[in-house]
């Protein structure tokens, strides 16, 4: 019992999201969909049960090259045969007054145990389809120049109202394989159209009982919005009988709002983003909580240290909150350990850098940056002034970017370029190197080798964020401005836990308010007054290492699923 109420920890959930990440798999595109897999990784260690739904993208996500000096992506496509059983169920979805036919594709992962969560992945590539409707499933968040949104809606069409059909045939057809789930979980706005189909199963009302939403975009401009008559044309008379202004907007058709107004629980993915939330426009009216994201420890710990908590925290794997003690290991052990990965990350730079001249040097000061590059996440903030920084820190540095720009994104482009132009002109004093095509494994080597973990973005435009996390729980701390997840890591002598702060701490008004180049300028201060301090003391750097390892203890994502089934589901 908690709370004066019997939790229900058995219940069916399906989560119905745009993309999900699994190490192996080309078919997600930024950290919505790698929070998704790790969030499943660790309902299947926990035993849940649960369903997860998404497209399957025939070219997958686009691969990466740096071409005098710019980004060219090019696309392969992906034979889902090797990692996954295609069903022999097939639904239709109506898209513009006619039946688009819709697959599925079936993935399991594996728990820790005897357990394993089934996720379904759904195509249009069916031969009973025309080209163009094969071509709706084709690459991740699909537009087109003067497409007026079609490809984007028709996608969200088969993810939403193709989830819900194809959970109700595979239990009319297999039983009990696949009951029907208690709970619909929305994974943002682009699964909406789900509450459409499950509004004509349940009714309204019961509908709205059976669905949750999360948010994980703290910009309104982030939420889908349609022309209505575009709506109109492409859901035709699928929408007869349902009041669909009172839904999703009076003035256009708001994905996210049609998500709130159906959902019996609405949630951000961190304390800040909630808050955050529940001063936008759509979230209007609505008491918005939050489940803080967090990262699946046996994905993202190198075993170097798995090997340390095997050790030395007995039942840190069914528990992480128990690295929380990690104080026992001897500072010798978790010094040596994490010399060895960042030796091992130094040699996959130098082998795989293909643009600067510099080598790395594993006794040389690392800071890593990898995800998406858009403009909130300053990735080149670092770069402002070159010749400062070093000054500043009075000795040499080595930064390691990786990460990819969407190509319809010029300002993401634009950052790219400049990094890798950084790189190209670095020197022995400040370092640089720059690594195509990121991918999980490029990733797992950065946030388990590197010394900092740099997280620049605008406050408060990083709903959550999770690279710090798989950072943490290695061990290294974040070097990080306070938005996001950071906000929670708590206050010490002054101090956040486990990193070293950038810029001003947020209140009700600073919370809104940012500047790049006092921030660039604090970055420069906090390399000499703090970073160089720490890093060149051995004492001080374990300290701060035991510390973003507690503070992994909480951001994990065994905590998100026991927060969900306790506080949501």
């Amino acid at each position: 019992m908690m709370g004066g109420y019997c939790l229900d920890l058995d219940k069916i959930i399906a989560i119905i999201s745009m993309e999900t990440g699994l190490p192996g798999l080309p078919l997600s595109g930024g950290g919505l969909g790698w929070l998704m897999g790790d969030i499943l990784r660790s309902m299947a260690d926990k035993g849940r049960r649960a369903y997860n739904y998404s497209l399957l993208y025939s070219m997958g996500n686009f691969r990466q090259e740096i071409v005098d000096g710019r980004q060219r992506v090019f696309y392969e496509n992906y034979n889902p045969k090797k990692d996954m059983e295609l069903l022999d169920t097939l639904i239709s979805v109506p898209i513009e007054d006619r039946n688009v036919d819709v697959r599925a594709w079936m993935y399991k992962i594996k728990g820790n145990a005897w357990s394993s969560i089934p996720l379904f992945f759904l195509d249009t590539t069916s031969d009973k389809n025309r080209p163009w409707d094969k071509d709706i499933t084709k690459s991740l968040y699909m537009e087109a120049p003067n497409d007026n949104r079609y490809w984007r809606i028709a996608q969200e069409e088969i993810l939403g109202i193709g989830s819900v059909r194809m959970m109700h045939e595979l239990n009319k057809r297999y039983g009990d394989k696949f009951p029907l789930p208690e709970v619909y979980h929305l994974n943002e706005g682009h699964g909406a159209f789900a509450a459409i189909e499950l509004i004509k199963i349940y009714g309204e009302k019961e509908a709205r009982d059976k669905i949750v939403f999360f948010s994980h975009t703290p910009i309104e401009a982030g939420h889908d919005r349609f022309n209505f008559e575009k709506i109109r044309m492409m859901l035709g008379k699928y929408l007869e009988g349902i009041d669909i202004r009172r839904l999703a907007g009076y003035d256009d058709f708001n994905m996210t709002r049609l998500a709130v107004n159906m959902s019996r629980s609405v949630s951000g993915v961190s304390e800040m983003h909630a808050e955050v939330c529940r001063d936008m426009e759509v979230f209007k009216g609505v008491d918005v909580g939050s489940v803080t994201n967090g990262v699946h420890p046996f994905t993202w710990i190198a075993p170097e240290f798995q090997s340390l908590f095997d050790k030395y925290i007995p039942g840190w794997r069914g528990n992480p909150s128990k690295l929380a003690g990690v104080e026992i290991i001897p500072d010798s052990e978790l010094l040596s350990a994490h010399f060895t990965l960042k030796k091992r990350l130094v040699e996959f730079v130098n082998q795989k850098n293909k643009i600067g001249k510099i080598k790395f040097d594993p006794n040389i000061l690392t800071i890593g940056f990898a995800r998406r590059f858009v403009d909130y996440k300053r990735a080149d903030l670092i770069l402002e002034d070159i010749r400062k920084l070093h000054e500043a820190y009075e000795g040499p540095i080595q930064i390691l970017f990786a990460g990819k720009a969407h190509p319809l994104d010029w300002r993401g482009n634009q950052i790219l370029e400049n990094i890798v132009k950084f790189v190209c002109e670095s020197d022995n004093n400040v370092r640089g190197a720059f690594i195509e095509d990121y991918d999980y494994d490029t990733a797992f080597r950065m946030v388990s080798g590197s010394d900092f973990w740099l997280n620049t973005p605008r406050r408060p435009y990083e709903a959550s964020g999770t690279s710090g996390m798989k950072a943490a729980l290695n061990g290294v701390p974040s070097f990080s401005t306070i938005d996001g997840w950071v906000y929670e890591a708590p206050i010490i002598n002054g101090k956040r836990r486990g990193m070293i702060s950038i810029g001003v701490e947020p209140d009700r008004i600073t919370r809104y308010q940012f500047d790049d180049f006092n921030d660039a300028q604090d970055l420069r201060r906090q390399m000499k007054d703090e970073v160089k301090k720490v890093y060149e003391s051995p004492s001080a750097y374990v300290k701060l290492m035991k510390e973003a390892i507690i503070n992994g203890s909480f951001f994990n994502t065994h905590r998100v699923v026991d927060d969900l089934f306790e506080k949501i589901y």
